[in-house]
């Protein structure tokens, strides 16, 4: 495998960044907010289900078992004060990390952000693999963007998701390949395929509906193109349309009779719930209609893909997201500009390139109507960032590599 120069030093260097990033924010949380933010509610509310284990040892279990609010433990449930079967799962996971650990939040943080590290890491080999040739583009995208390292670290709903989306594609692409392995390992990788598939579902329902759909559109129309010389193209969108319908039975949010009002309910519930008007995204007289929709689908994504502006930024955290943003809609433009030039590529490398937009642009498509606040869509918008990064630095990294080798001093 074609690994790019120091890949082993960048690889431990972005694992010491992803683990200080995660305390980072627990710390963040804890001096800057008061202790508020969903990270310590984790925190509080594990210590309390951990509380009942040495209390009650079978009721524990119980509860541990249950992903909904049964009659019979609703006094547990509301001794965490947590009504959200989301972010109850998220408890439980950060529960038994917390039976290890001893309750404690740094080690636990740390450990997770390993866990994230590793799925991240793995995703990246087996796309090397497959595109040697981008290997420091890919490594760079995976590891280190600053939103991803940030927001995908430490005890987040987000850093399970990330683990579940790299998890998800590294298995899907190992097996893609064709890697010999033994029954063993096979067995394993599917009972982790179904518990990444299970979590991502469940925490992130959204994306899944655009993740599973994108993965099979893209092995279906590579055999399709290899084995009877198919139109990729229109294999690719008629196989992504047909898994996304299938995709609506994830969540009943995602049912055709649900999608537009569910979204426009939470659309209306972040703006109510937005201190700051200026991290607010425009839309023009949103309403729960397919019309609506469509109208308001560009301007949801030029602003996801721009927001926050740099000159309403507040914070550094803002202005670190805001020149991140800049950086890749300047390149998104380039190869736009350069379209011939981006596209004079292997079959198989358009193909990627057409999954890695439809998934990017898809979720954040209904990431930016769903959820119109530029600092939540941050956070939200790292599920993909690490695909689209790559793909924006594919074409740039080789260019400042030659750079560098022509005008090297010695």
């Amino acid at each position: 495998m074609k690994l790019p120069p120091h890949f082993k030093t960048m690889a431990i260097a972005a694992l010491v960044l992803k683990i200080i990033a995660g305390w980072g924010i627990g710390w963040l949380y804890l001096y800057y907010y008061g202790g508020n933010g969903d990270t310590w509610q984790y925190d509080w509310q594990a210590k309390v289900i951990n509380q009942l284990a040495k209390e009650n040892p079978q009721k524990y279990w119980l509860f541990m078992r249950t992903i909904y609010e049964p009659i019979h433990l609703k006094d547990v449930y509301d001794r965490c004060h947590c009504e959200k079967p989301r972010a109850m799962l998220m408890t439980k996971i950060v529960s038994i990390l917390y039976r290890i650990t001893n309750n404690n939040y740094w080690i636990s943080s740390a450990l997770l952000s390993i866990i994230a590290f590793t799925g991240l890491l793995y995703a990246l080999l087996q796309i090397i693999r497959l595109f040697p040739q981008h290997s420091t583009a890919l490594t760079i995208g995976f590891l280190w963007i600053p939103s991803t390292v940030v927001w995908s670290s430490g005890l987040l709903k987000e850093t399970i998701m990330m683990t579940c989306i790299s998890g998800i594609v590294g298995i899907s692409f190992s097996w893609y390949q064709n890697i010999s392995q033994s029954l063993s390992k096979t067995i394993f990788k599917v009972l982790l395929l179904l518990v990444f598939s299970s979590l991502l579902i469940f925490l992130k329902y959204y994306y899944a509906a655009t993740l599973f759909p994108t993965l099979l559109a893209f092995f279906l129309a590579d055999y399709l193109y290899k084995t009877f010389q198919f139109q990729f193209y229109i294999t690719f969108f008629i196989a992504w349309l047909c898994c996304a319908a299938i995709g609506t039975s994830f969540h009943p949010n995602l049912h055709f009779q649900n999608i537009l009002e569910a979204t426009y309910k939470n659309h209306q519930n972040i703006i109510a719930e937005t201190v700051n008007p200026n991290n607010l995204l425009f839309f023009y007289k949103f309403q729960p209609t397919i019309k609506s929709f469509l109208l308001n689908i560009p301007l949801g994504i030029m602003q996801g893909l721009s927001m926050p502006y740099i000159w309403k930024v507040q914070h550094w955290f803002q202005a670190l997201a805001s020149f991140e943003n800049m950086l890749f809609l300047v390149l998104a433009i380039i190869h736009m500009i350069n379209f011939k030039k981006t596209f004079k590529v292997s079959p198989k490398e358009k193909l990627a390139i057409l999954a890695v937009v439809t998934f990017s642009l898809s979720t954040l498509a209904w990431l930016s109507l769903a959820v119109p606040n530029a600092g939540s869509l941050t956070r939200y918008k790292i599920g993909f960032l690490p695909f689209w990064g790559s793909l924006l630095l594919c074409g740039v990294i080789p260019k400042i590599s030659l750079l560098l080798q022509r005008y090297r001093p010695f």
